[in-house]
């Protein structure tokens, strides 16, 4: 029997406790079976997530789309995490912790530290409460609230690498642009433009290329051989009228 997700309305199995595109929970965990049952299908879904948006191209071409494929999947996984089921016995609210806390650490995922975060701020709220009625687990809280500190501040440092490799990509596509454009020497025996061709003669001759100074002289001499235009010749045919 199928049943539709509240939140996206995708539909999904009687069987599943979370649904398989939002992460919302679909039906009731009872037990903390049940909640531990619910992580797996969420690290399950999470990391179909991931190798759909991955992109397994290599060489140059990799090297333009690394980022932007980072981008994507942090976005798909991040509006995944935000929605995902949050457990509400304390062993399971433990290994969400946990593995939430992994995944913000993991190189695989780290561009969606934010989303996950957020996620572990969440789980230990929700921990607290717990803990409020329990002195063993209460004991636990400082040591969570450290971990949290420690990965706000490699959040802080992904963040950092997210705007260095923007940058390193953008002044990688700047040098292949430049490179993939004609030289000026290049532009010197290109015969399709004239004076195109002929600044870049001169521009290669004063750098100490000899051909291209012999190349300049041939284009000057033809250029003074040349016929004159009935336009250029209007002057004098006046100043003889005129005389």
């Amino acid at each position: 029997m199928e049943t539709s997700c509240k939140r996206c309305g995708a539909p999904s199995d009687d069987g599943r406790i979370v649904c398989a595109f939002c992460g919302a929970q679909i039906r009731e965990a009872d037990s903390e079976a049940d909640e531990l049952r619910a992580l797996d299908e969420l690290n399950a879904v999470a990391d179909q997530i991931g190798r759909a948006v991955g992109d397994n191209r290599g060489g140059l071409l990799a090297i333009y789309t690394t980022v932007g494929d980072a981008v994507k999947r942090a976005d798909k996984l991040g509006a995944f995490w935000q929605t995902a089921f949050v457990p509400r016995h304390p062993k399971a609210q433990l290994r969400a912790f946990h593995e939430s806390l992994q995944r913000i650490t993991s190189q695989q995922q780290d561009m969606m530290s934010a989303a996950m975060l957020a996620r572990v701020e969440s789980i230990l709220s929700a921990f607290r409460l717990n803990a409020a009625q329990e002195p063993s687990l209460y004991a636990l809280v400082p040591q969570l609230e450290r971990e949290v500190s420690r990965a706000r501040h490699r959040s802080r440092s992904v963040l950092y690498w997210m705007g260095g490799a923007i940058v390193g990509m953008f002044l990688l596509m700047a040098v292949i642009a430049l490179s993939a454009a004609p030289s000026t020497e290049g532009r010197c025996r290109d015969w399709s433009n004239r004076d195109t061709r002929l600044a870049a003669c001169i521009e290669s001759c004063s750098s100490g290329i000899k051909w291209a100074c012999e190349m300049a002289d041939t284009m000057r001499r033809d250029s003074s051989a040349a016929p004159k235009s009935s336009a250029s010749v209007l002057p004098a045919n006046k100043a003889v009228d005129d005389e």
